[in-house]
């Protein structure tokens, strides 16, 4: 569990993509504790936006421009 715990500081502290990989393969993925803590395929699935979910890029530009104005406190 320490060693979970030093595995976890030193990929947060040290943004190396070969040394995070390395990490990742080495301990992270046999590591039943570290996977524990993994999402799910249904998780990261519900995580991702497919291609026809997006709609047109007018409407994405009138729904920020909504939130942007009502997080601005005008009306939308």
């Amino acid at each position: 569990m320490d060693f979970c715990r030093t595995v976890e500081l030193v990929y947060d502290l040290v943004p190396l993509p070969a040394l995070r990989a390395w990490l990742i393969r080495a301990h992270m993925e046999p590591c039943p504790r570290c996977q524990s803590r993994l999402a799910s395929r249904d998780e990261a699935r519900g995580l991702l936006v497919a291609p026809g979910g997006l709609g047109g890029s007018e409407a994405l530009w009138r729904r920020i421009a909504q939130d942007a104005g009502r997080l601005a406190g005008r009306p939308g």
